[in-house]
């Protein structure tokens, strides 16, 4: 999804950071938090807005992805923090 709109995207799950996706683009860069059939937890959450306001530079957009699987098919609903 995101390398057909141009990013190169590293995984970074099972890591320990709060971003399971890196994507750099040349005009962008996503960090993104996947949450598999659940929404994140309110520590997720804290952790996520401490890590913008101590490390990320403006123009950074952070999303977070919920994934759920419909019949034979996934379906993102996405939700930009910053």
């Amino acid at each position: 999804m995101l390398t057909r709109k141009g990013y190169y995207v590293f995984r970074t799950a099972g890591s320990h950071s709060p971003f399971d996706l890196l994507a750099f683009r040349r005009d962008a860069i996503k960090l993104i938090q996947i949450k598999k059939g659940c929404n994140a937890s309110i520590k997720e959450i804290k952790e996520i807005r401490r890590f913008l306001e101590d490390f990320c530079p403006p123009g950074v957009v952070v999303e977070l992805m919920k994934v759920t699987k419909i019949g034979g098919r996934l379906d993102y609903e996405s939700e930009v923090i910053r």
